[in-house]
This record gives structure tokens, sequence and C-alpha cells, in this order.
């Protein structure tokens, strides 16, 4: 249980971008629901800028929670926006879309950086090597294992496996 409630705490900001960008996404898919819903939603997924100030102390100052540094620092950059821009217009929530991406794009990368022989990043560093042999599935492949155990060996050296 413990450790549930600490990877709740860790991708909470995460969790929270990712309500947001779905919020947001609906603004485009159905606009009528967006505007029954929008308000209740926002008010669910967003937070105020007190909370968002917290939510990047927390992150920067505590190094398990890193991996959701940047949906912080995104929850943050909603915040001062929804300061600023009061309403919800098509460039307010393209700009929030745009943010949103960015942040679980850097969370990925970070995650994947952090942790390279997770399923995730193993996957990712195939579909590199894939593309960076020009679609040579042996070549791919052969790069791939070389990449691979060089890292499980360099993990290995540094007494982190």
């Amino acid at each position: 249980m413990k450790k549930k409630a600490k990877l709740f705490i860790i991708y909470f900001p995460v969790l929270l971008v990712a309500g947001q960008m779905a919020t947001n996404c609906l603004y485009f898919i159905s606009n009528t629901l967006y505007n029954q819903l929008g308000f209740y939603l926002n008010l669910t997924f967003g937070t105020n800028i007190l909370f968002a100030i917290f939510l990047v102390v927390f992150t920067m100052r505590f190094k398990f929670c890193a991996v959701s540094r940047y949906a912080a620092i995104a929850q943050l950059l909603f915040a001062v926006n929804y300061l600023i821009v009061k309403q919800d217009n098509l460039y307010n929530i393209l700009f929030q879309l745009t943010v949103g991406l960015l942040a679980i794009v850097l969370t990925f990368r970070h995650y994947i950086n952090k942790f390279p022989l997770c399923r995730l990043s193993l996957f990712f560093s195939f579909m590199s090597s894939i593309i960076s042999a020009k679609g040579h599935c042996q070549k791919g492949l052969e790069r791939w294992e070389q990449t691979v155990s060089s890292t499980i060996e360099k993990k290995f050296n540094e007494g982190r496996l």
C-alpha cells in the first residue's frame, strides 16, 4: 500500500496534465459537450497558482519525484495562463495542449533515460535502432542488442543492477 501511495504522489502531476489535455481535446471533439462539462473538468484537473507552486517545489525538492517535474512545471504554466487569460478561447486551449504535450513528451524522455531497462525504454530503444538502420531489421536488431548489453554492463559496473 505504501508503494502505491508513493507511486501516486510521484505521478500525480502527470495525471493532472493528462486530464487537462483530455479536457482541452474535448473542445475540438464536441464543443457543446465541452461547454456543458468543461467547467467541471477544468475544475477537477486544473490547479490554482498556490498548488502549482507547491507541485513545482515538491518535485524539485524530492529526487524521487523528478520524473514528473515537467508536468508540475506545465501545471504552473497553466495556472499563470489562467490568471492572465481568463477565457476559454482557441488560443488558450491550443497553448494548454502544446504545453501539456511537451510536458508529457519530456516526462517520457526523462523516464526512459532514468530507467533504461524498463519495457518502455527498451521498446523506444528498439524502434530507434530499427529506424537508424534504415528499416533493416537484422542490422537494427544487432544494434539494439549491442545497446542493451552495453547498458546492462554499464549499470552492472556502477553497481545499480
